[in-house]
């Protein structure tokens, strides 16, 4: 008899206890687009994940949840952390047919290395008063971003046709720079070094000799290749005048003299004076 009761208040509790399937899937919320504020992040730097969601089911979906569970393949949301939150927003309610755009504000660590970093995002939600779960995967780009400077540019003569030029650059960056090569035009001409790789605060000097039988019109480039695989290049426009050499300017002046004795002369025969 004790069983027969205990069996029937088992029965009774469990009618009383609201129960919920549960599902592992999302079609019915759309995510149309997932993006980051910056959309390159850079170590260090705190940032926005903006989740835009769609309910593309027949009635409502309610108690919206979406959680950074992990990066892909660790335990444990590494080099990321939430600011002034945890690491899950919330949505109560998104009616048929409505969007609805959820935010999470994060900040990566300062020793994060340049790369897209995978974290797995954990979903769910109720649907006709079944509990939808579902995982997905979404990328955050992290980048050094690259700084290469010329921090110089000097010229010397080394007689009346050449021109020594010397070129001062530094990466700037966090970063390594790959495939770095300076590269000078002077009329038309191309001179060029190449460097390989440059680690952060690295300098180097690029040294040649130009002709220099005329104005010099050009340019200097120094290009590299980023941590991203990504070419850039850095310039300065080149524009050094040629003056009249001494032996020109002494040819000038003789022939000036020579002018202003034939007038002295002149001026004696005739008895003109000053």
């Amino acid at each position: 008899m004790k069983k027969v009761i205990l069996l029937a208040i088992i029965f009774c509790s469990l009618l009383i206890i609201p129960s919920f399937n549960v599902k592992a899937d999302s079609s019915q919320l759309l995510f149309q687009r997932v993006e980051t504020k910056p959309e390159i992040v850079e170590p260090g730097q705190q940032f926005t994940i903006n989740f835009f969601l769609k309910n593309i089911s027949s009635d409502s979906i309610s108690d919206i949840s979406i959680k950074l569970a992990s990066i892909e393949g660790k335990n444990a949301l590494s080099g990321f952390s939430p600011v002034n939150s945890t690491n899950e927003v919330y949505c109560s309610k998104i009616s048929k047919n409505d969007t609805a755009v959820l935010s999470l504000d994060m900040i990566a660590d300062a020793q994060l290395k340049t790369g897209t970093y995978n974290i797995v995002i954990n979903i769910s939600y109720k649907y006709n008063d079944t509990v939808v779960q579902d995982s997905k995967i979404i990328g955050i780009v992290i980048d050094n971003k690259a700084n290469l400077d010329i921090t110089s540019v000097n010229s010397s003569d080394t007689g009346d046709s050449e021109k020594d030029l010397k070129v001062a650059f530094v990466n700037a960056s966090k970063g390594t720079l790959d495939q770095v090569m300076a590269k000078v035009t002077s009329n038309g001409k191309e001179f060029s070094q190449y460097y390989g790789s440059l680690d952060t605060g690295d300098n180097e000097t690029y040294e040649v000799t130009l002709p220099f039988t005329k104005d010099i019109n050009g340019k200097i480039e120094v290009s590299y290749t980023d941590e991203l695989n990504r070419t850039g290049v850095v310039s300065k426009d080149l524009n050094i005048k040629k003056s009249a050499s001494n032996n020109e300017k002494i040819s000038s002046n003789n022939k000036k003299s020579g002018i202003s004795s034939i007038g002295d002369f002149f001026k004696r025969l005739f008895g003109l004076g000053d």
